[in-house]
C-alpha cells in the first residue's frame, strides 16, 4: 500500500474511518477495503498523471517493518515503534538496525499533495460504499477539486507546476514519430 492508516488521520478521525470502511461481511476487513479503494485510487489517479509522470516513483509500497526482517535497495519502510520512515540504501540484512545512516535513510519520500489527494478520492469512495446518496457536501467538494488538480497537472499548458515534487516520465531522446504527409511539391505561381 502506498498510505499507512496514520495517513487518513489528517483528513479523517479513526473512528469515523472505521465507520466507513466497516463490512458486514465476516471475510472482509476494514483494513482490506481501505487497501482496495486505495489501489482504485491510485488508479485513477496514474490515469491522469502517467502521460508525465512516472507513477511507478510515485507510488512506492510502504512496508511496515518487522523487527528481524531483511529489505532490498530501494524498499520504502515505516516503522511504527519510532513512527518514522526509512528508505533502504542497500540491500539489509535481519540483525541491521533502521539507525544504521549507511544502510537506510530517514525521511517520508512520498509527495505530500499525492498523499492528500489519494486520500481525498478514497474517502469519498468509502462514503460511496455506505450510502451513495448522503455522501458529506465537504467529501464530494474536496473529491472535486482533487480531481480538478489531477486535470491541470494533467495538461502542460496549465500553470501548475508539480514538475518541483513529482519525477518527470523519461521518453528518452526522441518523443514522437516523423510523420511524412506524401505531397505533392509545392507550386510556385509568378503572375
Amino acid at each position: 500500500m502506498f498510505l499507512i492508516k496514520k495517513d487518513y488521520f489528517i483528513l479523517i478521525d479513526e473512528e469515523d474511518l472505521d465507520v466507513v470502511s466497516y463490512s458486514s461481511d465476516t471475510g472482509t476487513t476494514p483494513d482490506e477495503i481501505i487497501s482496495t479503494t486505495e489501489a482504485g485510487t491510485i488508479q485513477e489517479i496514474n490515469s491522469y498523471i502517467s502521460g508525465r509522470y512516472d507513477c511507478s516513483k510515485i507510488f512506492v509500497d510502504t512496508i511496515e517493518h518487522q523487527t528481524g526482517d531483511s529489505y532490498s535497495k530501494g524498499e520504502f519502510l515505516f516503522d511504527a515503534t519510532s513512527n518514522k520512515f526509512y528508505t533502504a540504501l542497500v540491500d539489509t540484512t535481519a540483525s541491521d538496525p533502521l539507525t544504521d545512516e549507511t544502510k537506510y535513510k530517514e525521511g517520508d519520500t512520498r509527495p505530500a499533495l499525492i498523499r492528500r489527494h489519494v486520500v481525498n478520492i478514497s474517502l469519498y469512495e468509502l462514503h460511496t460504499r455506505i450510502n451513495p446518496r448522503n455522501i458529506p457536501e465537504f467529501r464530494i467538494q474536496k473529491r472535486d477539486d482533487s480531481i480538478k488538480w489531477l486535470k491541470m497537472v494533467q495538461d502542460p499548458r496549465n500553470n501548475v507546476n508539480a514538475d518541483e515534487f513529482l519525477p518527470k516520465k523519461d521518453f528518452g531522446e526522441k518523443r514522437g514519430n516523423d510523420i511524412s504527409w506524401n505531397s505533392k511539391p509545392k507550386l510556385t505561381h509568378d503572375y
